[in-house]
């Protein structure tokens, strides 16, 4: 009983320690995160340009361009087919077996509840199900992988694909057109038996292991869709198509479009996008207004969680009955809300002024008048000559 008292004890010291970390780290977010500069205010000041102007009259200058996207044929090497994409995103998956903890039991073994399913990793077992001749595979029979055209244009002007931050990629529809189904790969070993080598042509004997199509994955077999066994594998594309509407920003270097960075803000444009320039812009800055109140959200949630964490010794000491250690901890959860929004709060306003150079004039300006007024109406005597 004292041993744990003590160890309470213990925890609580450190509690406290933790709750000042915390506190301090949360304020520190809030901070830096209203002092950012929205990147929408960067990329307005971009020069707007036809994509059939000459690239050279803009030489050095920053940009935003809009037309119709176009790039070399590209694939992902394996399954699909060379077409009009920027972009191609490959995601693999595996029909593996899947392993729960289940609570210890009285005698003190771990028992394991096991399911099947399709998985993007391949889990590690602790042990093999009960009755099981098949196992995971060791690995996947390919890599998860994005492919990106070497170079695109928009009319006259072109941009490494690789430079930008690449956004619109879209779940591409499979048919037998956009895939070949005549790969050579080595199939996944889940038992004894050594992997072999397969042929997945479909004019091979139907019977066959070949993969099948349709409208969301490729899978290693047919049976798979309905019935899939431990090792079977589907794969899904996603892409970005390079025979559609686009708008890039950048800066022009000999004819080409590159990442700008603001010298003021330090802020990088870099950014890609399927829309024109307006609702481009209109998405910088939706995303940006986002983040800012994610980011303030859980700065408040962190100096909430520091502030309950230096009650500790009083919750931890409450804890000796059962019933009273809940009261207390509920009640220091009502009473530290209002403490960390505050704070919370205060910390936004304080970053907000000091990040912007007009409102900390407007403030000291304000202050300056509110404090000649308290003088003038006699409200501060002992700053009067005697």
């Amino acid at each position: 009983m004292f041993g744990g008292i003590f160890n309470k004890i213990i925890g609580s010291f450190t509690g406290i320690i933790i709750g000042v970390v915390a506190i301090v780290a949360g304020i520190s977010l809030l901070y830096y995160n209203d002092g950012r500069e929205n990147p929408f205010k960067v990329a307005e000041k971009s020069v707007a340009v036809s994509s059939s102007d000459n690239p050279n009259d803009y030489n050095s200058e920053f940009i935003s361009v809009s037309g119709d996207l176009v790039s070399d044929p590209l694939s992902d090497n394996l399954f699909l087919n060379a077409d009009q994409y920027l972009a191609i995103k490959r995601e693999v998956e595996v029909y593996v077996i899947t392993e729960e903890e289940n609570s210890q039991g009285s005698d003190g073994q771990v028992s394991y509840t096991y399911t099947n399913s399709w998985e993007g990793e391949i889990p590690s077992l602790n042990s093999t199900p009960t009755g099981s001749v098949t196992q995971n595979p060791a690995q996947k029979p390919f890599e998860d992988d994005t492919f990106v055209s070497s170079v695109a244009s928009i009319g006259n002007f072109s941009f490494d694909p690789d430079d930008l931050k690449l956004r619109g990629y879209e779940d591409l529809e499979l048919n037998t057109n956009l895939v070949n189904t005549d790969i050579d790969f080595t199939v996944p070993n889940t038992s004894n038996n050594s992997p072999q080598n397969l042929d997945l042509d479909p004019t091979d004997n139907p019977t066959d292991n070949i993969v099948f199509v349709n409208k969301e994955y490729v899978y290693s077999s047919s049976r798979a869709v309905s019935n899939p066994q431990v090792g079977d594998f589907r794969v899904g594309y996603s892409v970005i198509p390079s025979d559609t509407f686009a708008t890039i920003f950048g800066k022009v270097q000999s004819q080409e479009i590159i990442p700008y960075k603001d010298a003021k803000s330090g802020i990088t444009v870099d950014s890609f996008f399927l829309t024109d320039r307006e609702e481009a812009l209109s998405t910088m800055n939706g995303e940006f207004k986002t983040s800012r109140w994610v980011l303030r959200f859980v700065g408040f949630l962190i100096i909430w969680f520091g502030l309950g964490m230096l009650f500790k010794p009083i919750t931890n000491l409450a804890d000796i009955i059962p019933f009273v250690g809940s009261l207390v901890k509920g009640a220091v959860a009502i009473v530290t809300l209002p403490v960390a929004l505050v704070i919370s709060i205060a910390t936004i306003i304080l970053s907000l002024i000091l990040n912007n150079i007009w409102a900390l004039v407007v403030v000291i300006l304000l202050a300056g008048l509110g404090l000649g007024f308290m003088i003038k109406k006699g409200k501060f005597t002992f700053l009067e000559k005697k």
